[in-house]
């Protein structure tokens, strides 16, 4: 217990001290391990079949997407509610909520998320296109059934510095879940066309 204690502790300084950085590196472990746990333990791969590119494409995305860029678009949502909306947590994390599922991840975070890793992959801008364009509404539908009820306790109770962190550890759920639609759409799409 008190090692578990210290080891908050030291993750709460790195927090303050240097939250990008704190934000990038837990990022980096948690997407790296739902990559190994979704290749691994979801769909049944090998060892000898792991598929190493596709870790490096998860975890980069991970590391600079969710510890990076989230760490410096979250604080913005607020300046975007007007002030009805930021009149209590409640309110405020209702509208971050809102905008973090009605824009932020439909607009930005998932077609980032297919076209990122698909390239980082060694796909065509086409092919990754095609793939964003097969995967798209059912991880739209997804990403709402998970981070809606989520993020709305994120966004209305979390202290700030903590957000990236709920958002990292669910994120291994999230990554999981999407590199597992991801492999499936694919595998859906080479059995139907034999490409």
């Amino acid at each position: 217990m008190l090692r578990l204690r210290r080891l908050l502790g030291a993750y709460a300084r790195g927090l303050e001290r240097r939250p990008l950085r704190t934000n990038m590196a837990t990022a980096l472990g948690l997407g790296a391990a739902s990559d190994v746990c979704c290749q691994l333990a979801v769909e049944g791969a090998a060892w000898r079949d792991f598929d190493w590119r596709r870790l490096a494409a998860i975890a980069l995305f991970s590391t600079v997407y969710n510890g990076g860029i989230c760490t410096k678009v979250y604080p913005l949502y607020g300046r975007f509610l007007p002030a009805a909306m930021r009149a209590t947590p409640l309110r405020e994390g209702v509208g971050s909520t809102l905008i973090d599922n009605v824009v932020h991840s439909p607009v930005f975070y998932i077609p980032t998320f297919f076209m990122s890793t698909e390239i980082m992959r060694g796909k065509s801008f086409e092919d990754a296109w095609a793939h964003l364009q097969n995967g798209y509404k059912v991880t739209v539908l997804s990403t709402w059934a998970m981070w809606v009820p989520l993020q709305l306790w994120n966004f209305s109770i979390v202290p700030p510095q903590f957000r990236v962190l709920v958002l990292a550890a669910g994120g291994f759920i999230y990554v999981v879940q999407v590199d597992w639609i991801s492999e499936w759409k694919r595998v859906q799409k080479k059995d139907s066309t034999g490409r």
